[in-house]
């Protein structure tokens, strides 16, 4: 019996999937066996990140395609942790995956921005505000705190960019390549090969300002609460002092208020390049797998309020690595996995994740716990050794 093969490995806080599906031609009736790639990536600092294990776990995608490319190569979204793995591949050790077709999310498209003014506008208030973050964070040298490095270098948009604009070439002749969201017409030979398996996309939308962002104003910089003219960021620069005739332990819980702040401001920023993630469903011989990316909350409600698709799935690949934001609401897991199964089929969520990295609690247990009360068998690729991978097998 033929058996549609979900892998993925373990790259420390990141993703990297690789399914393989029996894809019967629509006339010759004749199997082929094709394969769909996703992201491919981890974190850009701390615990979780490292280009090394790209080489083993892009020599095992090689090995597993037996020299033939990936058929589809999906990039869920311009996150670091998603777009970095086949570049560094490539870059440090030589190896580079053919890819006939390509998705990107929507928003990597040349001219994107052009054509979607209020979307450049967010865009740019999301870089002016990663900038000041930076300044701040260089003159109170906060920045050597570990989680909120490790947070600003996964959002760095210049070295992100760099990649996204790697992937784009992967994908070889401009018509290969899709810039996909919601509810765009994707056709066989045109957008994808699979001619028996169904493919559509849920998210995002095609214009993303859709998506709120929530930034606070923009963050001061050490030098200027105390009232002095700011700082360059590259500038080197002495810790925060509370200005003469100011209380030295008030000015300490507005330094402390502020850095408050600007770790919002952070995880806002995350939080609107995870609302662009590329979702999709796949549907084959009675099975429906969902894929998520790092889609949150505000990808999930427009799905559900604009009736984008979502409907019980028997394979959930959990949202931004167990991250309590990147499971949806009761209403929509209901949908999506009802407590009550529609058939026999088993469910799985898989969850690509890491502990101990920098975004905290992740994978939080609550949510976790969620998905495996009476829902779905969990899987994790925090349980195999790093570079190895977890795999579920699907009959049809």
């Amino acid at each position: 019996m033929s058996k549609l093969v979900v892998r993925a490995y373990n790259v420390g806080f990141g993703d990297a999937i690789l399914v393989t599906v029996p894809d019967r031609g629509s006339h010759s009736g004749k199997e082929t066996i094709r394969s769909i790639l996703i992201d491919v990536g981890n974190v850009a600092a701390g615990k979780g990140s490292g280009h090394t294990v790209f080489e083993g776990v892009v020599k095992d995608i090689q090995s597993r395609l037996r020299g033939r490319p990936v058929d589809l190569y999906v990039m869920t979204h311009e996150h670091y942790d998603h777009v970095t793995g086949l570049y560094d591949a490539f870059d440090q050790y030589g190896l580079r995956v053919g890819i006939h077709y390509s998705w990107l999310t929507a928003s990597s498209a040349p001219g994107y921005y052009t054509r979607h003014p209020a979307a450049l506008r967010r865009r740019n208030l999301i870089d002016a505000h990663y900038q000041a973050i930076g300044r701040h964070l260089a003159a109170t040298k906060a920045s050597e705190e570990s989680a909120m490095m490790g947070l600003m270098a996964n959002n760095n948009p210049t070295r992100t960019r760099a990649r996204v604009r790697f992937l784009q070439k992967q994908g070889g002749a401009s018509k290969r390549t899709t810039y996909v969201y919601a509810g765009q017409q994707l056709r066989s030979g045109v957008h994808h090969p699979f001619e028996e398996a169904r493919l559509s996309v849920l998210a995002p939308e095609k214009d993303t300002s859709c998506y709120p962002v929530g930034l606070q104003p923009l963050p001061l910089t050490a030098t200027s609460l105390s009232g002095e003219p700011a700082r360059d960021a590259a500038e080197p620069s002495a810790p925060v002092r509370a200005p003469t005739g100011v209380n030295e332990e008030a000015f300490a819980r507005l330094v402390e208020r502020r850095k408050r702040g600007i770790a919002t401001d952070v995880l806002a920023i995350d939080k609107a390049a995870n609302n662009t993630s590329v979702v999709f469903m796949l549907e084959w011989r009675g099975w429906r797998l969902l894929f998520t990316g790092d889609a949150e909350e505000a990808s999930w409600v427009t799905m559900e309020k604009l009736e984008r698709g979502l409907k019980p799935v028997h394979f959930l690949k959990v949202g931004h690595h167990g991250s309590i934001n990147g499971t949806p609401h009761d209403s929509i897991l209901e949908t999506i996995l009802p407590a009550k199964p529609l058939d026999s089929r088993k469910r799985v969520a898989l969850v690509s994740t890491c502990y101990g990295t920098i975004y905290g609690d992740v994978p939080n247990q609550a949510v976790l716990d969620r998905l495996g009360e009476n829902r779905v068998s969990l899987r994790s690729t925090a349980k195999v050794p790093r570079g190895e991978a977890v795999e579920e097998s699907f009959s049809g």
